[in-house]
């Protein structure tokens, strides 16, 4: 083995590197390009998932919401097709955690949210909206403005907390709804086709199938 192909094999090392950085910003600027809301099924984080049970924490957000952070939060990149996502905020809200008024209240801050900003929503666990009862809101009534109101090019709302009315233009935000795999049963008993929703199903899968439709392209051919 001569020098020359010690300098080969780094060459190609990065090339490799950076086909997988441009394969990634060409998934998630289709990803955030995405222009009605999005049902993806997620799983909490692997490493989060498998030390929860043992440290009593709670599993917290899912691997799409943590994959969002990843590449929004990054300085540069590769191409100027994925610039745009740079620095995109992100609100997620736990549908396991909500109690009366909390799903409003975070509609309503949605709403007052600079638009110039491109906002990316991420309500989790749509399946798991807790049953109504004294701290909690009826399930029926959530679902229709967390996951069926989408479909609409504006909904007006009223939130009494707060006394204010405030309107909601999905067309201004990035919007996914989630669910992890073990409810995927559920999901099926509240998704309506009929709402018009793109549905992306399960991230790794759907990812899985797009680095592979690229995977035999060349770094340059992948930059043109």
């Amino acid at each position: 083995m001569s020098i020359l192909d010690d300098d080969a094999m780094v060459t190609k090392s990065i090339e490799d590197r950076a086909k997988q950085q441009l394969v990634e910003e060409f998934f998630w600027d289709f990803m955030l390009d995405t222009s009605s809301a999005c049902g993806v099924e997620t799983d909490v984080h692997p490493i989060v998932k498998k030390v929860a049970p043992i440290t009593g924490m709670n599993p917290g957000s899912t691997k799409l919401v943590s994959e969002l952070l990843e590449m929004t939060q990054k300085e540069t990149a590769l191409t100027n097709r994925f610039k745009k996502h740079i620095g995109r905020p992100i609100y997620p809200l736990d549908c396991r955690s909500l109690c009366k008024g909390d799903a409003i209240g975070w509609l309503e801050g949605v709403s007052q949210l600079p638009k110039n900003s491109s906002p990316i929503l991420v309500i989790e666990n749509i399946t798991e909206i807790p049953e109504e009862d004294n701290n909690h809101d009826d399930p029926r009534i959530l679902r229709n403005i967390l996951l069926h109101g989408w479909k609409n090019a504006k909904t007006e709302f009223f939130n009494r907390k707060s006394g204010n009315n405030f309107t909601i233009v999905p067309e201004d935000y990035t919007v996914f709804i989630t669910w992890t795999p073990e409810n995927r049963a559920k999901l099926d008993t509240i998704w309506n086709a009929s709402d018009g929703l793109a549905w992306i199903g399960n991230l790794e899968e759907y990812k899985k199938k797009f680095v592979e439709d690229l995977k035999d392209l060349t770094f340059e051919e992948l930059k043109r």
